[in-house]
């Protein structure tokens, strides 16, 4: 189904009272939002982003210690990496063919590498990482 432009310029009108501007119709996302305020579950959003063939990376939080905070990040791509190695190795180790399943394995495990090494990259860019520089 594709909207048309001049529903979702309808959406993007205030209400008023007499109906002259603004469509009356809730803006769906905005239904949307409302439920990710409610659940906390960022699945919701996730899922949205694959239906628009792409995927969602939260914004990352600038650390107070910078030095600790880069190592841990890094320690945790490594563990997301070779999580997603590990379900490859399990899903050819019997038969050397992957089903529906591990397939399903090897891609939750793919999300949480692209979701990890994305953050990483979006706080390196950020100046999250950065600390007083020391003279050598």
């Amino acid at each position: 189904m594709r909207l048309s432009p001049s529903l979702v310029y309808r959406w993007a009108q205030p209400p008023s009272d007499r109906g002259t501007l603004g469509s009356g119709v809730r803006n769906p996302l905005d239904r949307v939002a409302e439920l990710l305020a409610v659940t906390e579950d960022h699945e919701l959003v996730q899922w949205m982003c694959a239906r628009a063939g792409g995927f969602f990376v939260a914004n990352p939080v600038a650390q107070a210690n910078a030095n600790l905070a880069v190592l841990h990040q890094t320690q945790e791509m490594i563990q997301e990496f070779s999580d997603l190695l590990e379900a490859v190795s399990n899903a050819l180790a019997n038969d050397e063919f992957v089903d529906l399943d591990e397939a399903e394995s090897i891609r939750h495990a793919w999300e949480q590498l692209k979701r990890g090494a994305e953050t990483f990259t979006v706080a390196c860019e950020r100046g999250c990482f950065s600390g007083p520089k020391t003279s050598k």
